[in-house]
């Protein structure tokens, strides 16, 4: 089938169906408000497309091997997504713009890509969901920055991959056994807050002008904590800067998104990361000090300066990470509520 069933400004119940190997399983425009539950997507292109302000609840349907994406909304759409199973898809959720609602209590598991938030700004609100063995857990690109809380990331290659200005709040989450825990690319600066990091192979890589800010976390039994890309360089964004480049490139593109103008234009030249809980590796911070070239940090300590091609013989200078002054004390309240 090309579409199987398609909702125009309609409310149906749609309960205990199976959709597999076609197009667009169930399509919702115009308003739609379609209770879409303990249903079963197999194989198709994408399983549940919701457009034009349609505002369905999407509960307890079990999606797999879905194409392009097993569920994707834009253009204003809203509705609940709650309970439902994301298997083997290469995107599991896919939302471009605003999506004023909740992404609550899913399991994600061994998908391409979890979800892809796509020019959201401060939405939706992503909570108590399981995010495990993905390739990229979360994708916030471009101007997106929802609330990412309550959720547990599990052994997934990256969990929460950060571009172009994407900046999520992310609080209260476990992070565990992941190759990298937070990616940040392109200006990208999360709110990264009491959370639990415990056993991933990199804890934070920041690159091309992202400062995070991160704060009453708990790092325990980490790899590598923060490595810093060549293109993370203060220097370079003061001496040459990037932001005319990009809204030169915006503006051939013919972007017209209105918060390209709002990109940051002044930049520390450290990556701060005082503040937090180190476990067992406190100990190496006290005995080191506050400006030690430890190895669980990549930065200017490691490679001083960078050349980029295209602007010339002239060398800038890499940022740095500042870790002190640490916690004493581990953050009693860090990880999911509840203790998940």
């Amino acid at each position: 089938f090309a579409t199987a069933i398609s909702c125009l400004a309609a409310s149906p119940t749609i309960r205990h169906g199976r959709f597999g190997a076609g197009g667009t399983a169930i399509k919702l425009v115009r308003e739609s408000r379609a209770l879409i539950e303990k249903n079963s997507f197999a194989d198709n292109e994408v399983g549940v497309e919701i457009q034009m302000k349609s505002n369905p609840v999407v509960r307890g349907n079990i999606f797999t091997g879905h194409l392009n994406s097993a569920l994707a909304a834009s253009n204003n759409s809203t509705g609940l997504i709650e309970g439902n199973t994301f298997r083997g898809n290469k995107q599991a959720i896919g939302i471009v713009r605003p999506y004023k609602d909740r992404i609550v209590g899913n399991r994600f598991i061994a998908n391409e890509v979890g979800v892809y938030c796509n020019q959201t700004q401060n939405t939706p609100e992503i909570a108590g969901n399981l995010f495990e063995n993905n390739d990229v857990a979360m994708i916030n690109f471009a101007f997106s920055y929802p609330t990412v809380e309550n959720n547990r990331f599990l052994g997934n290659d990256q969990a929460v991959r950060n571009d172009q200005y994407g900046s999520p709040r992310v609080t209260h989450n476990l992070f565990r056994d992941n190759g990298t825990a937070l990616y940040n690319y392109r200006k990208a600066n999360p709110k990264v807050i009491k959370n639990v990091f415990r056993s991933n192979d990199l804890i934070m890589f920041c690159d091309y002008s992202s400062y995070p800010q991160v704060d009453d976390n708990n790092f325990l039994d980490n790899g590598r904590a923060v490595e810093l890309g060549i293109y993370q360089s203060a220097d370079w964004e003061k001496r040459s800067g990037s932001k005319k480049i990009i809204l030169d490139k915006a503006r051939n593109l013919g972007s017209k998104n209105p918060l390209l103008p709002q990109a940051p234009t002044e930049f520390n030249d450290f990556v701060d990361v005082s503040g937090n809980w180190w476990g067992k590796k406190t100990e190496r911070l006290e005995a080191a000090g506050a400006e030690a070239n430890l190895d669980i940090f990549y930065d200017r300590r490691d490679k001083a300066t960078v050349t980029y091609e295209g602007f010339g013989p002239d060398s800038y200078t890499l940022d740095w990470v500042k870790y002190a002054p640490w916690l004493d004390e581990p953050v009693a309240d860090a990880g999911p509520k509840g203790g998940k």
